[in-house]
Order: structure tokens, then sequence, then C-alpha cells
């Protein structure tokens, strides 16, 4: 029995610092406003900073400097497209989840130049928990990608590498935040997450005036896998996933050895989902991943169908910054597809 109690009892220990490794080591490394998922390693010492108020679209308003054009005006989607809401929401996190998620709450991270650069959007999940996002539309965008960050921080951390890639590759790019994290409220869990996360995909949707399956789905780390659930239900036409793992359960076995008892097989199991998915993949993992290692990113392609294309980032790690090499294939893969088109042109007032 003493066995048991201390082996439960370190297995806790080596959980929670993995979760504190992969949630806060980006504060530690990069400083707030700037983490591993941004292509800067500069240092930001603004966290705290939050001095003006960024705007707001609410409830789908459309912004007026939107309106002159027509090419991606939000949108009813239509009881159709969203999927079934009944599933169980959990309210109460499980010990597993709570070493998982390691959110920051508003305002940490939430710096005035990132919160102005992309157009705030408040919505509601399918329990009705609130939520925040951020929309990066740019001019005339091809395309419309959401972006499912990893397990810790919040979205003012990854703002800046939304900018980029928006301007990058003339894609609108939507942010948003899962329950607990940054200014959305509730409490992180893997049901709620991904709950949030099909929200998110409808809004994006709506925001650009586009069938949910029109709308790219990428994910970062945790992000990834919640990306493939997305991507999977919605039937989604692209799939990116940046330095991911196989299942919840495998990520626990390989940091805290017997641990993973505590998790079932089938929670945020990548390997298996991907394998429903039948649109674009696009993997990248660092070769010299320790926190997620590049055999789980191996595994994820060898499991999808194709079209896929597995980059390997060679002596990259789980948080070093896409090389150029990656942009490239970022690019071909959006060219790929056609510009997406507007189902209307109508003005929602």
């Amino acid at each position: 029995m003493k066995t048991f109690c201390r082996n439960y009892l370190y297995s806790v220990l080596v959980l929670y610092s993995v979760g504190l490794l992969v949630g806060c080591q980006m504060q530690k490394r990069y400083g707030a406003g700037v983490t591993p998922d941004s292509e800067s390693t500069n240092d930001v010492n603004s966290a705290d900073k939050l001095t003006v108020e960024d705007p707001l679209i609410s409830g789908g308003a459309v912004p007026a400097s939107f309106e002159s054009d027509s090419s991606m005006q939000p949108m009813h989607t239509s009881e159709n497209d969203a999927l079934s809401d009944d599933k169980k929401i959990s309210k109460w996190q499980s010990l597993p989840e709570w070493v998982l998620f390691q959110p920051v709450k508003f305002p940490k991270g939430f710096i005035e130049k990132l919160v102005l650069e992309g157009q705030r959007v408040e919505f509601k999940s399918e329990d009705g928990t609130e939520l925040d996002g951020r929309y990066f539309r740019g001019v005339r965008p091809k395309h419309i990608v959401v972006f499912c960050h990893g397990n810790g921080g919040n979205l003012g951390y990854r703002c800046e590498r939304m900018e980029q890639l928006q301007k990058q590759h003339d894609v609108a790019f939507f942010i948003f935040d899962y329950r607990g994290y940054g200014r959305s409220q509730g409490t992180p869990t893997i049901s709620g997450a991904i709950a949030d996360g099909r929200a998110a995909v409808r809004k994006a949707a709506e925001l650009a005036n586009v069938e949910p399956s029109d709308v790219i789905v990428m994910g970062r780390s945790l992000g990834g896998a919640i990306a493939t659930q997305l991507a999977t239900e919605f039937n989604s036409k692209g799939l990116i996933i940046e330095s991911s793992f196989t299942s919840f359960k495998d990520i626990a076995r390989h940091h805290a050895g017997w641990g993973h008892w505590m998790i079932d097989k089938s929670t945020l199991n990548s390997e298996e989902a991907i394998k429903a998915y039948h649109g674009k993949v696009l993997i990248s993992h660092g070769a010299d991943d320790k926190t997620v290692p590049v055999e789980m990113g191996q595994r994820l392609i060898a499991a999808a169908n194709h079209p896929k294309l597995f980059y390997e980032i060679a002596d990259g790690s789980h948080h070093d910054s896409m090389p150029q090499e990656y942009k490239e294939l970022l690019k071909e893969f959006f060219d790929s597809y056609g510009a997406v088109q507007p189902i209307n042109t109508s003005v929602r007032r």
C-alpha cells in the first residue's frame, strides 16, 4: 500500500511538472507577449501593460471598416452546419486535466500592440460559456483558418504570429481562448476545449461567410490534438498540425511512466481520429523535441490519409520558431486550394 501511494504521488508530481514545463516555459524563456508559437525570440516585458480596450465584434456584428468589402461578410450558419450540441461537457477538472491545462488569465499576455492588431470577437461555446477570440482578416483573404493554441498562456501570446501568418499568406486567421484562458470564462476541461473549438469553427465560418467545412483548422501541441478532432467532425478541407502528440495517454506515459493509467486511451487520441479525416494534412515536428517526441508526429502522419505531407525540423525543439522552409510549405498548402468564396454578400446589422 505504501508503494502504491508513493508511486501515485510521484506520478501526480511528474504530470504536474510536465504541465508546467509545457505551459510556463514560454514565459521564462520568451517573456510575456512572445511565445514559442511566434516567429520571434525577442523578449517582451510588458505582460501587465494594457492601456487601451481593443475593438470588439460582439454576437457577430460587422465592423464598419469591413462593410465596404463584400468578399467576406458574416452569415448565419444553418442548423445543418452545426454538430450535435448534446455532447456532455464536463464542468469539473479531473486530475490529469488540472495538470494538462496551464491557463494565464487576462490581462497578462495582452500587451497593447498585440491587442490592437486583431479584431476582438466575443462568442459563446455550445453550453453558453462566454469565449474570447481575435480575427486577423486582412483585405481580401483567400481562406479562413482557425488556430488552436497550446496548453499554456492565452491567445495574447500568439497574436504576433497570427498577424505574421495573415500577412505572409493573405489568409484570415481566427484564434480563440479555451474556457478558463485569457478573457474566456469557465474552467478548462478536455470536453469543454473541444466544444469551444467547435464554436470557434462556426464563428469563423460566420465571420468569413463560408461553410464550416471550408474552414482550415490549425493547431500546435495540445491545439494540434483539438484541431484533429475538429477537422474530423467538420470534414474540414485542411488540417495543419505542429508538434503535437498521438494521444493524451501516450504523452502521459512518455513523461509520467505508469501514471498514464489515469487517462482513458480514447482521450484526445489523434492517431485514431485522423484516420477518419480525408482532407489535406500538413504535419510538422522538431527532430529534437523532448516535450513531444518526433516519433509521435511520425505516427500521426503514418495514420493520416492522403494527401499528406510531413516536415521534420532538423534539430528543432518543441519551442523553436518555424524555419523559412516551413513557411514556404505553408504557402504551397494554402495555394493548393482555390480561393474560398462567400455564400452570400448580405450585411447583417
